[in-house]
């Protein structure tokens, strides 16, 4: 995969003012599922409604998809992914931008998602990270009891062990909180690999950045993890990340990805 400048964008012609649509429009739906959430949220047995706020989320991300593909605007190739695995387990992926879990939720819609604490301040997502379904990564062991408990109720689990969206390419260092849900449930972790070759939404860019039109969007299936006999959390964690690590050493960095990545060290 090559590098790419920011200013590539700007061939992309006509593409750009359609990708500024979608992100209105796909910001306008979520301002509206905020607002159904918030108004549950005033009424008892909100988990009865859960369901059906994670239905709509997920069929809101698939429309999305399906106007980011039919606009030529990007592609989205989800390699080997197949259905959501019978049992449940710790699904890992690497965080490149923030379509990341958006997108994979339109193949897999009954996950449970870990989120970026900062999410509760977002007027797009503030009351529906509140929903049953979805944990703060800052809840310590809150997210471990949390976290088991979905897993027990028979809800694989997505987290994003980065903690934030990439910052050094190929990924950041690992948080282990993924690995002491795994052993404490006794389940597998399901790693996914991201590719975003064009860095859309990443880590150091806006929402109305140019980026390299059409975008790539890939998922992979990638190998599972059990706890081996006598392997703590860390160990876990130190194998995991270093299978990611192995195999995205081919990305590379556009050269504002490089820029950012100097700043912030």
């Amino acid at each position: 995969m090559t590098s790419t400048s920011p200013d590539d964008g700007i061939r992309a012609g006509w593409r750009y003012p359609l990708y500024i649509g979608l992100v209105c429009f796909y910001a306008l739906l979520m301002l509206l599922l905020n607002g159904a959430c918030a108004l549950s949220a005033l009424f008892p047995h909100r988990e009865r409604r859960s369901g059906a706020i994670q239905w709509l989320a997920a069929c809101f991300a698939r429309m999305l998809r399906t106007a980011i593909e039919w606009s030529t605007v990007g592609r989205v190739y989800c390699e080997s992914l197949g259905k959501l695995p019978d049992e449940p387990c710790v699904i890992v992926a690497n965080h490149t931008g923030m379509l990341d879990a958006i997108l994979l939720l339109t193949e897999w819609p009954g996950l449970a998602l870990v989120f970026k604490r900062q999410l509760r301040r977002s007027p797009f997502y503030r009351y529906l990270v509140t929903e049953p379904g979805f944990i703060g990564n800052d809840e310590g062991l809150a997210l471990l009891r949390e976290g088991c408990r979905m897993l027990g109720s028979g809800r694989s689990l997505l987290i994003f062990p980065e903690g934030t969206r990439t910052e050094r390419v190929p990924v950041n260092a690992f948080y282990g909180g993924f690995a002491a849900v795994a052993r404490r449930a006794g389940v597998p972790i399901q790693t996914v690999l991201i590719e975003n070759p064009s860095w859309v939404l990443g880590k150091g860019r806006g929402f109305f950045s140019r980026y390299t039109f059409p975008f790539d969007y890939r998922y992979r299936l990638g190998e599972r993890f059990v706890s081996e006999p006598g392997e703590d959390s860390h160990a876990l964690t130190a194998r995991v990340e270093s299978y990611f690590q192995q195999n995205l050493s081919h990305l590379t960095e556009p050269p504002w990805r490089a820029h950012f990545s100097k700043i912030s060290s």
